[in-house]
């Protein structure tokens, strides 16, 4: 006996319907595990940013250290992350180079957890031993008690621009490091700082903790897959471009960091800040 055709439509509407009822609850079960384990991973964030210290750095003017220095010690922060198979539930701890600039006035600091302070120092002045460190700022998790005196860049009545940058392509693709730039990049940085005035304050903040391996991983998958297509002569396009695959093999041999570069400006007008 053959179904009527409205006997098969009913059952074709159920199992639709059905199908549709599943696939909200499966997702809805997913949305809210994914938000549960953003929770758990971000739960801790103020009571540690309420855990941190303010280091100020001082170098002497005539400073003759080599720039490959400042690399060295980036790469001995990558110790500072959180490993194992639930590291991915932890949220990595962050440390923050910042460069102030007030009238008449440019200083050099480091927020670091108050966990790491003792080893940031050591690292700086491992790096740079003519460095003087003083503790300007220290927060305790308890209270959020603050010791001693925090740069402020802002004013009554200012106006503030704020803006953060980011690499916009995959993280595997290599910048511009300082090998390759004709000029110190940090000049161009501290004379637009020298300028401010009264009522005016700048501050620009490189904030960074230790990234996983995937962006490395992501790296050479795209290393093999290009030479693999140039190796044949039938498919090969020669597109890539060689400089480019070698500073990806040289950035992906180095330890690696999730970043963001903050920059605010606080100003009387909003055409100076910007």
């Amino acid at each position: 006996m053959i179904p009527s055709v409205d006997v098969m439509g009913s059952f074709l509407t159920s199992l639709f319907l059905g199908f549709i009822i599943a696939a909200s609850l499966i997702l809805s079960v997913a949305g809210f595990l994914y938000i549960f384990l953003l929770w758990l991973k971000n739960k801790d964030r103020e009571r540690d940013s309420l855990h941190s210290t303010l280091l100020q750095i001082l170098l002497p003017r005539d400073n003759e250290i080599k720039i490959d220095a400042a690399e060295q010690l980036f790469s001995s922060f990558a110790s500072i992350g959180s490993s194992g198979k639930l590291s991915f539930l932890k949220r990595q701890p962050a440390i923050s180079f910042e460069i102030v600039g007030l009238p008449q006035d440019i200083r050099f600091y480091v927020n670091t957890p108050n966990k790491f302070k003792d080893m940031v120092e050591k690292q700086i002045n491992g790096a740079y031993p003519d460095a003087e460190i003083t503790v300007v700022g220290q927060k305790k998790e308890e209270k959020s008690n603050v010791f001693g005196n925090e740069y402020n860049i802002f004013s009554d009545k200012a106006k503030v621009a704020f803006e953060s940058l980011r690499t916009k392509e995959s993280s595997y693709l290599p910048i511009k490091v300082y090998k390759d730039l004709p000029v110190d990049p940090m000049s161009s940085i501290t004379s637009v700082l020298a300028k401010m005035t009264e009522g005016e304050g700048a501050a620009i903040q490189i904030m960074f903790s230790p990234a996983d391996g995937k962006w490395k991983k992501a790296g050479r998958a795209y290393i093999a897959r290009t030479k693999k297509a140039e190796a044949n002569p039938e498919t090969a396009k020669y597109s890539a471009d060689a400089k480019e695959l070698e500073g990806i093999e040289n950035k992906i041999s180095k330890p690696g960091f999730n970043a963001v570069i903050r920059i605010v400006v606080s100003s009387s007008t909003k055409e100076t800040g910007i």
